[in-house]
């Protein structure tokens, strides 16, 4: 089952399901053009160290992006999810991050909800816009930061401030965001 318009982007879509049997696959995708086409979370009823997979699927031919050990066990509800942003998509069991990749395949599209080789029923479909901002300063930034004071340079992994002595002032400073922001977290990693 697909739905959705081809412009959705920065989503996340969850389903609660409950596989019937301990055979085949149960699943969500997201960025779904069609039926050969999207990215999906597929997971096993068999064990495996693929038993989770996160995979895009173009012209009816499976990428694998991440897998893992961990089947499911039939008649118990699970809920799963998928998140959409620039460059990424994760996935998450009963809201557990299951697989984070950098994927920019389809950028845009519905969701799909996946059954192979098995019953299953799907409940409270829910997608919300998801709006995810992320820099790894690989290298330039693209006008997403407003720099007040100093230089700034952003280059294998790492942003690099100076002070600007002819500003006459040592202090510096990075902005990012957009007005509509509310109740929001912030890390990072060094």
């Amino acid at each position: 089952a697909q739905v959705g318009k081809w412009f959705w982007d920065d989503y996340e879509a969850q389903v609660s399901v409950k596989p019937e049997s301990g055979n085949g696959q149960i699943g969500l995708a997201c960025y779904a053009q069609d039926a050969q086409n999207y990215i999906a979370f597929r997971w096993s009823a068999t064990e495996s160290a693929q038993a989770r997979q996160l995979v895009v699927v173009q012209d009816g031919k499976s990428t694998l992006l991440a897998s893992a050990s961990g089947a499911y066990l039939p008649r118990q509800w699970y809920r799963l999810a998928l998140r959409t942003s620039p460059g990424f998509v994760e996935a998450f069991i009963d809201g557990e991050l299951i697989f984070r990749a950098a994927n920019d395949t389809f950028g845009q599209g519905g969701i799909a909800l996946l059954a192979q080789n098995t019953a299953a029923n799907f409940d409270d479909v829910d997608v919300r816009s998801y709006t995810y901002f992320r820099q790894n300063f690989d290298g330039p930034t693209g006008g997403a930061w407003t720099p007040l004071g100093g230089f700034w340079k952003a280059a294998s992994g790492i942003l690099n401030s100076a002070p600007n002595f002819q500003q006459n002032s040592l202090q510096r400073l990075l902005l990012a965001g957009r007005d509509s922001w509310q109740n929001y977290e912030i890390t990072a990693s060094g």
